[in-house]
């Protein structure tokens, strides 16, 4: 909540209201209660009160350069902006760099669309920090930053792309995942689709599973209770090293094999 915020518009608005007269003279009344007004007091009070420079004096005495405003055409339309002593010229080259592109035939916020705006406002704040100031002590190239033909020759620099769709990264060499090994793993996919676990029967990536071979005591479980990772070797070996472990296929004619049913 910003309670002394609204505080301070509500104090603007009453301000204005009871001005009367033109609008001109409502902006006049509001300024001036900010300025030399209660908040004016409560401004200078505060920087006061922590040690600040700022004092009453300083806000009734300030006041701004009324100077022409920058001008270009978008489309149908006219847009103006303040001048080079902030960054309100940097939106009048943006819309010189979009101007004639047709932003709805890329789609709103598709990747050619995003890639085109990016891009427009990375040339213009380029743009900005190197050429603009006051113009009082910085000389800026007014003319030659909000003319077309140097936005026509600056738009040339967004280059279209192909957006192809990406393939999910590789496991990172080293990962558990596939043992530390540098080889191919053959069940990369499915470590990248679920990482963190084996793959099973039901991913794309293999058709094996493990599970805890059966005895009296310990009844063979439908589900996997393995944390062994997959190995990336031959099937023979991975079977060699299944039996090893104690583990046999999940499958049932391998089960009545294994178990001496077969």
């Amino acid at each position: 909540m910003q309670r002394e915020l609204g505080e301070t518009l509500r104090r603007m608005a009453r301000a204005e209201a009871t001005a009367g007269g033109s609008r001109e003279a409502g902006i006049r009344a509001a300024r001036d209660e900010f300025y030399r007004g209660e908040t004016a007091k409560r401004i200078a009070e505060f920087h006061r009160a922590e040690g600040g420079p700022l004092a009453a004096s300083d806000l009734a005495e300030f006041s701004v350069e009324v100077g022409p405003a920058l001008r270009t055409n978008f489309g149908r339309y006219e847009v103006a902006a303040c001048g080079f002593w902030c960054q309100g010229p940097s939106f009048l080259q943006m819309l010189n760099l979009l101007d004639g592109i047709d932003l709805k035939a890329l789609g709103h916020n598709s990747a050619a669309y995003l890639h085109r705006i990016i891009e427009t406002i990375k040339l213009a704040f380029a743009d900005r920090d190197a050429y603009y100031g006051d113009p009082h002590f910085v000389k800026v190239p007014a003319d030659g930053l909000l003319s077309k033909a140097y936005a026509a020759a600056r738009r040339e620099l967004v280059k279209e792309r192909a957006w192809p769709r990406c393939r999910p990264p590789a496991i990172p060499t080293g990962s558990t995942a596939c043992g530390g090994r540098k080889r191919r793993c053959r069940s990369r996919e499915a470590h990248t689709r679920y990482p963190g676990k084996r793959p099973t029967r039901s991913t794309p990536a293999t058709s094996r599973s493990w599970t805890r071979r059966a005895t009296a005591s310990r009844p063979r479980r439908a589900i996997q209770t393995s944390t062994r990772p997959w190995s990336p070797g031959s099937a023979a070996s991975c079977r060699r090293e299944g039996r090893k472990a104690g583990w046999t296929r999940s499958t049932r004619a391998w089960s009545r094999r294994a178990s001496g049913r077969a």
